[in-house]
């Protein structure tokens, strides 16, 4: 099943997004949260030219860590350099400059297929857009991440359905995903990052345009998430997120692509 899904133009896109290549896993994924996670930033930086321009899309001064156990949420208004920051976390993107470790380890000078290797075997995302398969049943949706990190997974249908089950979607785990309304397709997205059971969980506004109920069950699974010994980071501009009590351990807020304040933690 998996060579054949990944013969699919829109499955591929996918995959590359959440792995950035196709080949099979080189070891099998760490079990869940057996080990501590540690991740230094400092100095972080990011630029990008635009025309002629150089634009400064980051700039952060001293050191920033994150570990197990903890959620921290990233806030500020759009282009405050949220989403940059969680792009380099999630190793998607490169710094321009200053120091990025994963565990001790430098991950600035890893190719494209060493940060592969670390999204696949360590990272699980929950983007604003979904990112799913149109085409595929939500249960499949779930399985896609499972059946690439690793194939020793026998449990993998089990884990995939009781993460449905958390989102309250078990009854609708067959449906193509193209039939679902905007906020079943966004707890489709977490479901997908929740089977994965990962150590570091990253969220793209994962309340973004979600009722009060909805929201809150997104919040308590996330919390769920760092007690299990993840390390969550969440970005976000939402007033229901931002203001929620014994949610967050620490908020961080951005402005123009830098700290203005750290609150907690």
């Amino acid at each position: 099943m998996t060579s054949r899904v990944a013969q699919r133009p829109d499955i591929r896109a996918t995959l590359h997004r959440l792995f950035g290549w196709l080949r099979p896993a080189a070891e099998p994924a760490r079990p869940a949260c057996s080990e501590a996670l540690h991740i230094r930033i400092d100095q972080l930086s990011r630029h990008y030219r635009s025309g002629r321009d150089r634009v400064t899309a980051l700039t952060l001064a001293g050191t920033m860590s994150f570990r197990s156990g903890e959620v921290t949420v990233i806030a500020g208004r759009s282009g405050s350099g949220k989403s940059t920051l969680l792009n380099i976390l999630g190793a998607l993107d490169s710094p321009s400059g200053g120091e990025f470790q994963i565990d001790g380890g430098c991950c600035l000078s890893l190719s494209s297929w060493g940060k592969a290797q670390v999204r696949r075997n360590n990272i699980a995302f929950l983007f604003q857009d979904g990112g799913l398969i149109e085409r595929m049943s939500v249960l499949d949706n779930v399985l896609l991440p499972l059946r690439f990190c690793s194939d020793r997974h026998a449990n993998a249908v089990e884990r995939a359905r009781a993460a449905i089950e958390a989102v309250e979607l078990g009854g609708k785990a067959n449906r193509l995903v193209h039939c679902l309304s905007g906020g079943e397709r966004h707890r489709v997205g977490l479901a997908r990052a929740l089977a994965r059971e990962a150590r570091l969980l990253i969220c793209d506004e994962p309340t973004a345009a979600l009722d009060a109920t909805t929201s809150e069950l997104v919040l308590r699974l996330l919390r769920k998430e760092a007690e299990r010994g993840a390390c969550v980071i969440v970005a976000s501009h939402d007033p229901i997120l931002l203001k929620a009590s014994h949610f967050a351990t620490r908020t961080i807020t951005f402005e123009g692509g830098r700290v203005q304040s750290i609150e907690g933690g």
